[in-house]
């Protein structure tokens, strides 16, 4: 059975990032998975979609109708029906948590909510970061803060 997931946001909030990630680190537990992105032309600012779909058998048709996950970093991601939406804190009316506010006063930088969202995705498809060697799938430079913010996200109640 194909799982879908949808990331969506702003360019420069690092949807490519945790898109990309995710990706690898299904790849290398054994999931088949096809990764596509839609964008607008702006750098920073534009949105910006991550479609990853994956599973354990080979992804022939990687058109999922109804995604498994929604993750909504930014109002530009647009609304799509999805069995379970994850959203920055007023973007929706399921779960909202303020990955923003969290990043802000946890690291001093609002970037870091990417990786706090990468760690609540990881939560909801059952990979825990302890069990898969994080350091293999992110930039070195702040691997450590990225670590722990994925930890946070994954914690976070």
């Amino acid at each position: 059975m194909i799982k879908g997931i949808i990331i969506a946001g702003e360019g420069g909030q690092g949807i490519k990032l945790i898109a990309h990630t995710l990706a690898n680190i299904l790849v290398d537990l054994g999931h088949d998975i096809t990764l596509t992105y839609e964008y607008d032309a702006a750098v920073r600012g534009g949105k910006i979609i991550g479609i990853l779909n994956y599973s354990d058998k080979k992804v022939e048709n990687p058109i999922v109708e109804t995604p498994d996950l929604f993750l909504k970093l930014s109002s530009l991601g647009g609304d799509y029906p999805a069995k379970k939406i994850i959203c920055e804190t007023g973007l929706c009316n399921q779960e909202q948590i303020p990955f923003s506010k969290i990043a802000a006063e946890k690291f001093g930088n609002k970037i870091m909510m990417n990786m706090i969202a990468l760690g609540r995705l990881m939560r909801f498809i059952d990979i825990n970061p302890d069990d898969v060697d994080l350091k293999k799938y992110l930039p070195p430079k702040f691997v450590e803060k990225n670590i722990e913010a994925i930890k946070l996200g994954y914690d976070y109640k």
